[in-house]
């Protein structure tokens, strides 16, 4: 999967998620304390958030971080259990570190 793809079907998973939630873009951007205009960048595609960004954009949306894996990804040659288990473990740390 190209990174192209990747940003844009991230985006289209962080505004689903967001839709979801009944949040706007500007009540994200609050919650990440953030200006509305990042969240539409990922939303579009335009940009990927950092991993850091992602977790925030996961627990602000109430979402695992292993939603925010493109479904082609998860598929690929069955990593989806491995995927989620680098996720968690990344997320874990990070926490460990907040």
């Amino acid at each position: 999967m190209e990174n192209k793809d990747y940003s844009y079907e991230l985006g289209n998973l962080i505004q689903k998620y967001r839709k979801e939630k009944k949040l706007t873009q500007e009540d994200l951007a609050g919650l990440l304390s953030t200006d509305r205009n990042v969240i539409s960048r990922y939303e579009r595609g335009e940009t990927i958030p950092s991993a850091i960004i992602l977790m925030q954009i996961a627990q602000c949306l109430d979402e695992p971080m292993d939603s925010f894996v493109p479904q082609k990804l998860k598929c690929k040659n069955n990593y989806k259990n491995q995927i989620r288990d680098i996720f968690k473990n990344v997320e874990s740390q990070i926490l460990e570190l907040l």
